[in-house]
């Protein structure tokens, strides 16, 4: 058993991952805003930016989920709870902002999905990786006009992005939580955990801080961006 399911060092990863993200999103409202021009959908810099983002968090979610299967079934079903409230925020909130683009399934809405399907498949420990590599290759290369329904699409493998603020498909991205669950098992069992028990300096504090409370930084983060760009246009422009 875990003493416990938090560790600095993975904290302060996502808390890194969630700065990267802050910027992008940043980067992407100036440009809505009309403050810069860029190509941000298509733009390769970009898009590798977001992805390297994106899998950060994923990865590092998976990982979390392996160290915390001391916790008890209560406390995961209130995590998912929250989750799925603000997922569904995410997408009234958006479509009220972009209603020919509302966030249908982004990220919250994929760790909802990845989650589940990560804690039912976890006690497969020795095909994990297996099923990792299978739903990276599958997502990543094979596309078919089937998954162009509306009601497929959040699953991936479509011939084209749906128009919409936030997409994150089930495939490949669930492969990636599944490889950082895969990677937090080896931890466990080879008793490798001394490599996460380090205590960062107090200087990075804000960094662990950021980790420790990625929802509701990533559920304000964009209100106060958008609210601080709203104020500096209406004072400047």
């Amino acid at each position: 058993m875990l003493k416990t399911s938090r560790y600095p060092v993975i904290d302060c990863i996502r808390g890194c991952a969630i700065i990267a993200m802050i910027a992008y999103h940043f980067g992407f409202d100036l440009n809505m805003q009309g403050y810069i021009s860029q190509d941000i959908n298509h733009n390769s810099n970009w898009q590798v930016a977001r992805s390297l983002i994106l899998g950060t968090f994923l990865f590092v979610a998976g990982f979390s989920m392996a160290l915390a299967t001391n916790q008890n079934i209560k406390r995961r079903l209130i995590r998912l709870v929250r989750i799925a409230a603000c997922a569904v925020l995410v997408s009234i909130g958006s479509y009220f902002m972009f209603p020919d683009s509302w966030i249908f399934f982004g990220v919250l809405h994929f760790v909802l999905v990845g989650s589940l399907i990560c804690w039912l498949v976890m006690p497969y420990q020795k095909l994990l990786l297996i099923f990792a590599m299978s739903i990276l290759t599958i997502g990543i290369f094979y596309e078919s006009p089937v998954f162009n329904r509306p009601f497929l699409q959040w699953l991936g493998m479509m011939t084209y992005k749906p128009i919409t603020e936030d997409y994150v498909p089930l495939l490949p991205w669930l492969g990636v939580m599944m490889i950082g669950a895969r990677m937090g098992q080896w931890a466990l069992t080879k008793s490798k955990l001394w490599l996460f028990d380090y205590k960062p300096s107090s200087i990075i504090f804000p960094l662990q801080w950021l980790g420790q409370h990625s929802l509701i930084v990533y559920m304000l983060h964009q209100p106060i961006l958008l609210g601080a760009l709203g104020i500096f246009g209406m004072v400047f422009k």
